[in-house]
């Protein structure tokens, strides 16, 4: 079965992706995690862990849709952090 979504939007810069969603992208506030320093073997206790899941937090509390993409290392931390704080995400995974 075919999952439907509600919204529909094709994106075009920086890269090619398209948005598939139940909520429309264009009426949210959109936040992202951006973590330059990471361990190549994180740790629970590494500091950047702890700081990306008390952001992640700060965002589900502001009522944000938080933002990430496939592209980046530390992706699924972040999903499963908002996962886990009841947070809306968008994941961005490029036409490609």
């Amino acid at each position: 079965m075919t999952p439907q979504f509600k919204y529909t939007k094709k994106l075009t810069a920086p890269v090619g992706a398209t948005y598939l969603g139940d909520f429309d992208i264009d009426k949210v506030t959109l936040a992202a995690v951006l973590n330059s320093r990471q361990s190549k073997t994180p740790v629970g206790n590494d500091p950047w862990v702890k700081n990306t899941l008390a952001a992640v937090g700060d965002i589900a509390e502001q009522g944000l849709v938080l933002l990430t993409s496939l592209g980046m290392l530390t992706w699924e931390l972040v999903a499963w952090a908002c996962g886990m704080q009841n947070c809306c995400q968008v994941i961005v995974s490029p036409d490609r």
